[in-house]
């Protein structure tokens, strides 16, 4: 499997279970919306932390796949 496959398929399968559990719980949904306020700069350097290791392993321009993913 490649690389962009393997990227395909972790963040494709986050994305459909956070978005059933959206969908399911809207109190929950709501709520956390509401907490999550005051963390928006945190959250913010979570993403920064997770992200840059994934372009600096994948930094692959070579086909139309692997950009988007990049």
């Amino acid at each position: 499997m490649t690389d962009t496959k393997f990227f395909l398929q972790f963040f494709g399968y986050i994305m459909i279970l956070i978005g059933l559990a959206m969908l399911i719980s809207k109190s929950s949904r709501d709520e956390l919306i509401y907490r999550s306020k005051d963390n928006i700069m945190f959250f913010g350097f979570v993403n920064i932390i997770f992200g840059l290791p994934i372009i600096i392993v994948h930094n692959k321009w070579v086909g139309v796949w692997e950009a988007v993913i990049s």
